[in-house]
């Protein structure tokens, strides 16, 4: 209406009834402006409106006035209230309140019309929430799409069951749009139960109103009413039991609670999503705390582009067995982890900091002049922003016609209100994927002293009585208003004494932001935050992979696990990619953490522009790195040797990332339907130098590679890695490394592994190809050693063959609710767990083209039986005689739906630790509902295992197999908290371990829980263990 608001008004005025308005007549004749082709609506529900299907439709009613007499000829029998409706006040027994009052209708269509016994505004309602449904009867009659006006307009009957088919010359699938009614009394004498007052029709239409809700006892519910909610505790909830009636008394509550009442329509569920728990290795031994970062979705009166998030740290303690997250006091956090809890929490830290004191950088876009440009810092708290160095160095970048739109658009993306004065509530982002990473170091750096006097009063009172294990650390992570994050955090520990006098010691810990990063990327589009309208949109999505080249001190043989202030021969890069935010990389040198720079980028955009010198073996493989996806896999290290003679350097493996058909057939211009992500990197970590690149977009049935390239040491103990794993989208294992053969007797064409990167093969490897029905693939593969050779081979050689396992579970964590598909595309029906073996005389046996396929692996779904002869070596049935792996099938989930793995497994000590999202109910438009199962196999070579719970399991060894944990929407990826023990942090766990504390159980909020595995194996070998972050 805002660009004729008069004369929409007059529209609106001629809808009015000729006597006056009755509220059933008004209401009425708002049902038939819905589904009138010519209705207003089309004046601003046009192409912009995506996806029209999206949408949703409310009718809000409010009166000040009591009910009207009963109109001549009314045929009720309940007193002349007009209180008689086809829709049950209690459940039926045979179906619900919906469907019973849809049969009723169906009877006799007349009755809902002037006059006639269903002549109000609860049937009204009802009908327009319920009538579209077919709840197992013949579909309802729709008016038609062109129906034209009679003199004295139409019956109502004529119009059932109002729900919207089209909009502005676009059909529209009926199911999707009933019509929702809230109702408000503005006020109303007498209570909502008084059936002889207006409240109670209020509330009643409000009940029956609701499309969501198909079943109901009116003595259960009551009007709107918000509860406490663990997520949002400066506002709460809509009580579950409660009606979208308002009981209008106080006009900021009503809109309070309109907007929390839109809120809770236009979503399935509260479910939200959290980042793996990071517990911090400090130095040599793993920290007392732990890093968990969010995000939260905004209510309607504030949707957009930007979401808020929070990345929060608490401590932790161990007690029997399991992880307890505790406040400052050591007291363990019952419910949710929320930031008023934390020790620190992102968000308060820059609302403290403003946003005019970030210490904000970002990057030019490389040119064949200068291939590798630095960062360059924005510096906003002058007087006349305009004339720093960094915004005239960048602004030709920015969107916006002159210099004063350009600096708008720059200070709201740092985080300044609209207003371009004050900081916005919003200034910490939304964490979705991204980890957080953490790297110690040996001391406070002067530099973060001099940038922060929090960290430094902190620093300095970090020590004296009860005090101990003063520590500093570099947090970093990204967000999807589009920064990477440098957090300084001092940490110590406090002694606290508990009542029963016993001490336990307590992490303490402040933080403070020292530096942000904005990717070249991102800058042409940052006006678009600005745009209320716009939807989400991810920036840096990736997760960060911190390299430390950690040196022995004198005396010393291993590294202390920190970068040593001052040296000269460690090294500490930040490397993250933008995930579903962009395709480039970015590796930011970290020695000084309060002061970062650009050690190289990888930006496909920009390959044209890299120097032929950056190829160390073919600069013609730039145009495969042109050809990357999304930079969703994960950086990962490897140690390797390289040159003549040969030398140690780290490399950096990179996938070529994400990407599907609809995003390759609108690739810009000439590059239109493009294969992206169809490729492998592998980068000097220290230089950026490209070593090696893998151009696979000719390899037969290869998708691109979502996940990561997982490098593995086969000698080991030689700190030396020799091969690397990865998976492809569309289900397939693959292996790169060495084409070498042995020519010894006794291995004769064995394959021979080097650590030599330049002698890798130029071609990829297949190891096994599933059945497109069999899953889509968008994590990576864990790769695990063996505990013994594979059966020895029937012919020539006849060698027991070393043999490399890999697991990795199958499903597209891009799709959790199996949206979208196509008959080109089709929906995978089962997902499951596969567990791989590649043998060294893979090539003897034909594999390494073609690869093995589901017939060559063992179902081991229901394998319950330890005593099963195809689980015994020692038998001629042993499976691994015969096949190369097996697989368990996910459990089935309702239609039509199927359970998928969201998060790679997790193998410690032989004991696999995996997850399935089991969808439940899913809108294209709002969202879902569903769950994640969380399974234990207690011994990978030996797979015993149900999908029930694993407290009802028989034992092996100590330890029982199944189904252990179950968290209300999509859980973290694990992470390891010991040798045998993972955690993962969800909403609303429910144990599953059988009898104990907690069991059967459910916690509320966001919460961190251990899982145990097999005791039998918790005193590991040592060896060489590198971490990836």
């Amino acid at each position: 209406m805002n660009d004729n608001s008069l004369q929409k008004m007059t529209m609106i005025s001629h809808l009015f009834h000729g006597g006056g308005t009755p509220l059933t007549y008004a209401m009425a004749n708002a049902l038939a402006q819905f589904n009138d082709p010519n209705s207003v609506f089309n004046a601003v529900y046009d192409d912009n409106i995506r996806p029209q299907e999206c949408t949703y439709h409310f009718l809000i009613l409010f009166t000040d006035g009591q009910p009207s007499p009963p109109q001549t000829g009314y045929t009720g029998d309940n007193g002349g209230h007009f209180m008689n409706t086809p829709y049950p006040t209690v459940k039926p027994a045979d179906k619900t309140n919906a469907a019973a009052g849809n049969a009723e209708i169906l009877k006799d269509k007349t009755l809902v019309n002037p006059g006639n016994a269903y002549w109000n505004i609860m049937t009204m309602a009802g009908a327009a929430a319920h009538l579209g449904d077919t709840d197992g009867m013949a579909a309802p009659t729709y008016p038609s799409s062109n129906w034209a006006t009679q003199t004295g307009g139409k019956l109502p009957s004529e119009l059932l069951p109002f729900w919207i088919n089209q909009r502005d010359g676009t059909a529209l699938t009926y199911s999707n749009h009933p019509i929702r009614t809230m109702t408000v009394g503005v006020s109303l004498a007498g209570t909502f139960t008084d059936t002889t007052g207006g409240k109670a029709r209020l509330f009643q239409a409000a009940v029956f109103g609701d499309p969501r809700r198909k079943e109901w006892d009116l003595s259960q519910l009551k009007p709107f009413a918000i509860v406490e909610d663990p997520s949002d505790p400066n506002f709460g909830k809509k009580d579950p039991n409660s009606v979208n009636f308002f009981d209008a008394a106080d006009p900021q509550q009503l809109v309070e609670y309109l907007d929390k009442a839109f809120y809770e329509a236009t979503t399935t569920s509260g479910n939200t999503s959290t980042t793996a728990p990071v517990l911090p290795t400090m130095g040599s031994g793993l920290g007392t705390q732990v890093y968990l970062a969010q995000f939260t979705p905004p209510e309607p009166s504030k949707s957009g582009p930007v979401w808020s998030g929070d990345l929060m740290m608490f401590p932790t303690r161990e007690v029997n067995g399991q992880t307890q997250i505790v406040d400052g006091s050591g007291t363990e956090i019952v419910g949710a982890l929320t930031k008023d809890k934390a020790r620190w929490a992102a968000s308060n830290i820059l609302q403290d900091k403003g946003w005019k004191n970030r210490v904000v950088y970002t990057r030019r876009p490389a040119t064949s002049a200068v291939p590798n440009p630095p960062l360059v810092r924005v510096d906003l708290s002058g007087t006349t922003p305009t004339s720093d160095a960094g915004f005239q160095a960048i602004k030709d970048l920015l969107p916006g016609t002159d210099d004063t739109a350009k600096l708008s658009g720059w200070k709201f993306l740092v985080g300044a209100g609209a207003d371009g004065i004050s900081t916005r509530e919003t200034i910490m982002g939304d964490i979705i994927n991204s980890t957080p990473a953490v790297l110690a170091y040996s001391d406070m750096p002067t530099s973060a002293a001099s940038a922060s006097t929090k960290l430094s009063s902190a620093w300095a009172a970090a020590v004296g009585d009860g005090k101990s294990g003063r520590q500093f650390n570099l947090v970093v992570v990204g967000d999807n208003q589009g920064f990477v994050h440098g957090f300084g955090e001092v940490s110590w520990n406090t002694v606290i004494t508990q009542a029963n006098g016993s001490q336990i010691k307590i992490t303490q810990g402040v933080a403070d932001e020292l530096w942000a990063f904005v990717p070249t990327d991102l800058l042409p589009y940052i006006g678009y935050l600005q745009q209320s309208s716009n939807p989400h949109r991810y920036g840096v999505d990736g997760s960060p992979t911190l390299y430390l080249l950690d040196r022995p001190g004198p005396g010393e043989v291993i590294g202390n696990g920190k970068f040593d202030l001052g040296s000269t021969n460690e090294d500490a890069l930040a490397i993250i990619g933008l995930g579903k935010g962009g395709r480039s990389y970015y590796a930011l040198d970290v020695k000084d953490p309060a002061a970062p720079s650009l050690r190289w980028a990888l930006c496909p955009d920009e390959a044209d522009n890299y120097p032929a010198g950056r190829f160390l073996l073919d600069s013609g493989s730039r145009a495969a790195i042109g050809k990357m996806g999304y930079a969703t896999t994960i950086p990962t290290l490897a140690r390797m040797l390289w040159g003549t003679p040969a030398i140690v350097k780290d490399m950096v493996f990179l996938g070529g990332g994400y990407s599907v058909p609809e995003i390759e057939a609108n690739y810009p211009t000439a590059g239109a339907n493009t294969k992206l992500g169809r490729s492998a990197v592998a980068l000097d970590v220290s230089t950026g130098n490209i070593a090696r690149v893998w151009d696979f977009s000719g390899v037969n049935g290869m998708g691109p590679i979502p996940g990561g390239i997982i490098p593995y040491e086969f000698v080991r103990g030689s700190g030396l890695h020799t091969r690397a794993y990865f998976t492809d989208f569309f289900g397939g294992l693959w292996a790169l490394g060495s084409g070498g053969t042995s020519g010894v007797p006794a291995t004769q064409g064995f394959r021979v592994d080097t650590p030599r990167l330049e002698n890798w093969s130029t071609t990829v490897r297949a190891l096994f190809k599933q059945a497109p029905n069999n899953g889509l693939v968008s994590t990576w593969p864990v790769p695990f050693s063996m505990p013994s050779p594979m059966p020895a081979r029937t012919t020539d050689p006849k060698t027991s063959p070393a043999a490399v396992g890999v697991a990795w579970v199958t499903g597209d964590r891009m799709n959790p609710l199996d949206q979208l598909y196509t008959a080109a595309n089709p929906k995978p029906t089962q997902h499951r767990l596969n567990v791989f073996f590649d043998r060294q005389d893979s090539s003897l046996l034909g594999l390494d083209t073609t690869g093995a396929g589901d017939g060559q692996m063992a179902n081991f779904t229901n394998q319950s039986n330890p005593d099963a002869p195809e689980l015994d070596p020692s038998n001629a049935s042993y499976f691994l005689k015969t096949k190369y792996g097996y697989y368990l099938n996910f459990p089935a989930s309702p239609n039509p739906f199927t359970s998928k793995g969201m998060i790679p497994p997790q193998l410690l000590a032989g004991t696999l630790f995996f997850s399935a999202f089991r969808p439940t109910a899913a809108d294209p438009c709002a969202g879902g509902q569903g769950e994640t199962n969380t399974y234990r196999l207690c011994e990978v070579m030996r797979p015993v295992f149900t999908t029930g719970d694993a407290g009802s399991a028989t034992g092996v060894n100590g330890c029982k197999s199944g189904l252990t944990l179950v968290f209300s929407g999509v859980a973290s990826r694990f992470a390891a908290r010991s040798p045998v023990a993972v955690m993962q942090a969800g909403v609303n766990p429910v144990s599953k371990e059988g009898t104990g504390s907690g069991t059967g159980t459910g916690a509320t909020g966001l919460q961190v829980k251990t899982i145990m595995g097999s005791m039998e194996n918790r005193f590991i070998r040592p060896r060489v263990w590198r971490t990836v972050r």
